[in-house]
């Protein structure tokens, strides 16, 4: 069985995109950032590691970018993931109470308007699925969270709108 080291949580886009290359009988080996990644996958612990570096509507993840400049991995394959975000919040929360949204700086990237149009802060975190589960385990009154589907099922947020464009694509490799 294929083993792939991801950044991220149970939820992420990037373990749709791992399911859809590899399988859905992969195992996926979730990483705190995406350094760790890179570790995870040069240790053995993982054959591969699944890394966002491209988005359409925000550009590209330089992290990512350099990450690849500084280790001896090599890009095997490329899988376009179509992103669909989605403001995510407690139950029983409206748009109208909230205050604040928090995700991964590249997802916030991709809903500025979205979230100026609302009159919505943004607060930057270290991924989109994490803030879901974050937000679960600690419950904030004004604050939401941009995160895909499956984080906002796996977390067990409720969604209150969908917050990407129709161009929003990214390309983790």
């Amino acid at each position: 069985m294929n083993k792939v080291a991801f950044q991220g949580v149970t939820g992420a886009y990037s373990v749709e995109a791992i399911g859809r290359f590899f399988g859905p009988e992969t195992e996926s080996i979730p990483c705190r950032t995406l350094a760790d990644l890179f570790l995870v996958v040069e240790r053995g612990d993982a054959g591969y590691g699944m890394l966002p570096i491209e988005n359409a509507v925000a550009g590209s993840v330089t992290e990512a970018y350099e990450l690849l400049m500084e280790h001896d991995l090599r890009i095997y394959a490329e899988v376009i993931l179509r992103v669909r975000h989605m403001l995510v919040t407690l139950p029983g929360t409206k748009l109208s109470d909230l205050k604040r949204v928090r995700s991964h700086p590249q997802a916030l990237a991709q809903c500025q308007r979205y979230l100026a149009r609302h009159g919505l802060e943004p607060e930057p975190t270290i991924d989109t699925a994490g803030s879901a589960h974050d937000l679960v385990g600690n419950p904030q009154p004004g604050i939401g969270v941009i995160a895909g589907e499956a984080a906002a099922k796996q977390a067990s947020t409720c969604p209150v709108g969908r917050t990407s464009s129709a161009r929003s694509t990214n390309r983790p490799w």
